[in-house]
């Protein structure tokens, strides 16, 4: 084991990156960051590679591929501030972008640490993949997303505000209806103090949550090659998120 956990030191340094959002400052810092935000966050993934490779071997465990980047890019956003003052790291298949896809997480932030699966960046059409598998095998369905309903995980996102159409009665038998109104979703941890990160014990923790994760994240990548039926798209109105 790699992994020693996190510091006080972490949470500072990303307090201060916040405070002091400049080029000379983060120079002057630099060896802060590699020291208590990189490298914990390379020795997690270390830890993490083994049962990464056993849910997916396709899915990509180098840190320089997997860590956030300190640097932001702010041409295109309000928020004009050069430095993050979070990180996280993001297991998944290769893609163009780190996001694209389902991808397992680990995240620290101002408010607090989590960690989870998302599908973060899923586009309308992949959602639609998503609904028609959902009618068309709701018992695999249920099957997968079951351990994650009973688990102390959480489904967070964003919902259309009318039920989209095409939910089969057998679905609908199986309470899926939660699945199937879903624009976008993720599976996360409740928000956990920072200090449940200090501890290297929390590696093991998102370990088992990961493994409990995997079936649906696995149907995930089959409901990808699924074929979305031509219909069209669900209102573009949404209720602003959910929790479940």
């Amino acid at each position: 084991m790699q992994f020693r956990g996190f510091s006080k030191k972490t949470i500072e340094y990303l307090h201060n990156v916040r405070e002091n959002n400049s080029k000379v400052w983060y120079e002057d810092h630099r060896e802060d960051y590699k020291k208590y935000v990189r490298q914990p966050f390379e020795d997690l993934i270390e830890d993490l590679t083994p049962v990464m490779r056993e849910i997916d071997p396709q899915i990509i465990t180098q840190p320089s591929k997997c860590l956030s980047r300190i640097r932001r890019d702010s041409r295109y956003t309000k928020d004009k501030h050069l430095y993050r003052d979070s990180a996280w790291l993001v297991f998944h298949r290769p893609a163009e972008h780190m996001l694209e896809g389902p991808g397992f997480f680990a995240e620290i932030m101002r408010e607090g640490a989590r960690y989870g699966m998302g599908a973060f960046s899923y586009t309308p059409k992949e959602m639609a993949s998503m609904r028609n598998y959902i009618s068309e095998n709701p018992d695999l369905f249920y099957a997968a997303a079951s351990p994650v309903a009973s688990s102390e995980l959480l489904v967070l996102g964003e919902t259309y505000k009318r039920m989209p159409s095409g939910l089969s009665e057998r679905a609908k038998q199986l309470g899926l209806e939660k699945w199937f109104i879903m624009k976008n979703f993720y599976i996360s941890s409740p928000i956990l103090s920072h200090e449940a990160f200090f501890a290297p014990e929390i590696a093991e923790e998102i370990a088992e949550k990961y493994r409990v994760i995997a079936p649906f994240y696995r149907l995930l990548i089959e409901i990808a090659q699924y074929k979305a039926p031509d219909e069209p798209l669900p209102p573009k109105n949404t209720v602003d998120s959910f929790e479940w």
